[in-house]
């Protein structure tokens, strides 16, 4: 099977997004706490948001739904690991 990569961009475009609101839900975070990160507390926090911001998004390729609730957590950890690489260090 050969993936289309055209077909996959709405995918890839709503990852990215959900990527931003990762790392803003993990600003919002340190900011309010003002302390040293603890990252796995982080990873979790943001990871918990993005599942519920992910709850109603239903991608689809070829007419076959990608995402269940155990992948939708996945991403949800993997996105969340992501933004907090990107923001260690940051204040």
């Amino acid at each position: 099977m050969k993936i289309n990569t055209f077909k996959m961009l709405p995918l890839a475009k709503t990852l990215l997004e959900h990527l931003q609101t990762g790392i803003e839900k993990g600003m919002v975070y340190i900011d309010h706490t003002g302390v040293t990160l603890d990252e796995d507390i982080l990873r979790n926090h943001i990871a918990l948001k993005l599942v519920e911001e992910m709850k109603e998004w239903k991608p689809t390729y070829q007419n076959q739904d990608l995402l269940d609730d155990d992948t939708r957590l996945a991403g949800a950890r993997f996105l969340a690991g992501i933004s907090v690489s990107l923001l260690r260090g940051k204040k």
